[in-house]
């Protein structure tokens, strides 16, 4: 049985709860909800609402941290009961022994003679897989003893022991609590007398989540205008909203992020390295951080951008750049994302792999007569070429695409020549081949070539031809300046 709970509190799924609990009937209820939906927050209530009425109650919270804790929420539960009611957890225990599951739960359905036992276990999820055979033992032979398992679990989790769970959380009688996002009335409501603009700006803000909406609240004024700050609570909300909802998620959010306008499910896709990127997707729309491929508001895209180093934003805005460049995008979008990193300060935001892409890239880009563009993507090739024949090609193309018109390098000032380039150079322009020269200098025919590429670059000439001339124009401007 499926219940629909409504509600910041999720009030009509803690009075059923409660009413099981005063009737001393025994079974598990399974409450599932998205990130931020208040899983935890009514698990808490109904803990205290049942002790507050007589019921023992016996509390657990399952963390990733302690997934390799083996018994680690078995000892949790143990510990918040009276003392010695359980008697302690032992080696046999650990080992699973079935007389030793057997008599665990013999004790627990004892104490439910005095009154009711209600167990609570939050994000069952990250159950270790040992205190998991338990609550599974409890959950089927506990019958007719007044124990009632209450487990929280998260909507799309990406359990590590996702058949254990499944068979705590999924057999028949299980009575299950599905908690889902705010309607825009509820949110309305919850805003209280705001203007009906401000209750439609926090529920696009929000996505009608009550721990974002409840972050949300602090942060902005009451006519609605939001300024979040950076370490705020709705980033921190953001944030944890995040973290609960798995890998995945956080994957998807950060392609969503980097891409931006140019989101779309098929590059995701590409981007993330999956057939579909439907999993992360689906938990991040569940928890109202995303509507579709866009966040609710721009803060959202900062925490989650901020929430990643700058070299792995990096690699991001890579893998973007080439999923992008096989959906066949235009080539300066492209290129916006090869050259992003650079202006975070990250100096070498591709790898070798990249070379042809980001040569073909730089040629498209000309094509549309954007040298500038070009020749700084084509400077990223250069650090990553494989050989000094592919680098002086390289070189080459950019000292050419240094001459075009309305290139900004057309118009700088020219780099000087370093002494061995000048010698190269004086040698060049008298007409001697790179054999002749490399003899007379006692260098390689190829260090000959780079240095003349890079003389080429500096003098901003196409090639041998133009460098007498180019030769003089220098000393005439050296002559001038001294």
């Amino acid at each position: 049985m499926t219940e629909a709970a409504g509600g910041v509190s999720g009030a009509g799924a803690l009075e059923t709860v409660l009413a099981m609990c005063a009737a001393g009937r025994s079974g598990t209820v399974v409450v599932e909800g998205a990130a931020g939906c208040g899983r935890s927050r009514l698990l808490g209530a109904v803990a205290e609402r049942a002790g507050a009425a007589g019921a023992l109650v016996l509390r657990a919270a399952a963390t990733k941290e302690g997934l390799r804790t083996p018994l680690g929420v078995l000892r949790q539960a143990v510990g918040s009961a009276p003392a010695s009611a359980l008697g302690r957890i032992g080696p046999e225990h650990r080992a699973l022994r079935e007389e030793a599951v057997r008599e665990f739960c013999a004790r627990l359905c004892a104490l439910a003679v005095e009154g009711p036992v209600v167990l609570c276990v939050d994000d069952v999820q990250y159950a270790d897989p040992q205190s998991l055979r338990y609550l599974d033992h409890l959950a089927r032979h506990a019958r007719p003893a007044a124990v009632l398992l209450v487990v929280t679990v998260a909507a799309h989790a990406q359990e590590r022991h996702a058949a254990a769970v499944a068979e705590l959380t999924g057999r028949a009688g299980v009575r299950r609590i599905a908690l889902g996002l705010l309607s825009p009335r509820e949110v309305a409501d919850a805003v209280g007398g705001r203007s009906a603009r401000a209750a439609e700006e926090s529920y696009r803000i929000s996505g009608g989540n009550p721990a974002l909406l409840r972050a949300l609240l602090q942060e902005d004024d009451a006519d609605g205008t939001v300024g979040f700050a950076p370490d705020g609570p709705f980033a921190g909300a953001v944030a944890a909203c995040l973290d609960r909802c798995g890998p995945a998620a956080v994957a998807s959010a950060r392609a969503v992020a980097v891409l931006g306008a140019g989101a779309a499910e098929p590059v995701l896709a590409r981007m993330l390295g999956t057939g579909t990127p439907g999993a992360g997707l689906a938990a991040l729309r569940a928890c109202g951080v995303l509507h579709g491929l866009r966040f609710g508001h721009p803060a959202v895209r900062d925490v989650v951008l901020a929430l990643a180093a700058p070299r792995t934003r990096a690699g991001l805005h890579r893998r973007a750049a080439l999923a992008l460049r096989e959906a066949q995008a235009p080539a300066a979008v492209v290129a916006g994302h090869f050259l992003a990193p650079v202006a975070q300060g990250v100096r070498r935001p591709v790898r070798p792999g990249d070379l042809e892409v980001l040569r073909d890239v730089a040629e498209e880009l000309l094509a549309q007569r954007l040298p500038e563009e070009a020749g700084r993507i084509l400077g990223l090739a250069h650090d990553v070429c494989p050989d000094a024949g592919t680098r002086a090609a390289v070189e080459l193309r950019m000292a050419e695409i240094s001459l075009w018109p309305g290139s900004p390098a057309a118009v700088v000032e020219r780099e000087p020549l370093t002494a061995p380039e000048q010698r190269v150079a004086a040698l060049a322009a008298r007409g001697l081949t790179n054999r002749q020269i490399a003899a007379g200098l006692l260098l390689s025919v190829s260090t000959v070539q780079q240095r003349l590429t890079r003389i080429y670059r500096k003098l901003r000439i196409r090639g041998r031809e133009e460098l007498p001339e180019a030769l003089v124009q220098g000393a005439r401007a050296d002559a001038v300046a001294g």
